[in-house]
């Protein structure tokens, strides 16, 4: 997540009406996970999955 997170200030100018971007990240990377194409492996890391759903 803090990988991340570094770009939050970038996104942020990227999309100036959005006030929740760390909500958003978050919620991009459930999205990916429930996609299958990462896998959360606890305390806020992911890693690409190598399983196809």
């Amino acid at each position: 997540m803090s990988e991340v997170y570094r770009y939050k200030d970038r996104l942020q100018l990227a999309h100036p009406e959005n006030n929740h971007i760390e909500a958003k990240i978050r919620q991009v990377l459930q999205h990916l996970r429930d996609m299958g194409l990462i896998e959360f492996i606890g305390e806020g890391s992911y890693r690409k999955s190598y399983h196809l759903m």
